[in-house]
């Protein structure tokens, strides 16, 4: 049986930063956040609008493999403008009309 002492450091934890990465000591911590933030808006706008992953591509100029590595977190090699641009497009086709033809469902 554990001791009241024993149970009592397994129950520590340390209050983070807010800041996963600031907290894993990624030098970029600033500029990662800001990419996760943004990658998590895009992945809920292509849900919102119900578009398969190859849709969400060719609406961003982008490859599906492309696309699909960012929504898993890979995305080091892509500049926050880049995401920020993404997010605006998908922004902006949620106002305008579809012209391609394809139903949104």
């Amino acid at each position: 049986m554990r001791t009241h002492q024993q149970r009592r450091s397994i129950a520590t934890h340390e209050v983070g930063s807010g800041n996963v990465y600031r907290d894993l000591g990624f030098p970029d911590a600033d500029e990662m956040l800001a990419k996760a933030e943004l990658t998590s808006t895009l992945s809920d706008l292509i849900a919102k609008n119900c578009w398969s992953l190859p849709d969400a591509a060719v609406r961003l100029n982008s490859s599906a493999k492309k696309l699909a590595a960012i929504l898993r977190g890979q995305f080091h090699e892509i500049s926050v403008d880049e995401l920020a641009t993404a997010v605006a497009r998908i922004e902006a086709a949620e106002v305008a009309p579809d012209t391609s033809g394809r139903s949104r469902a």
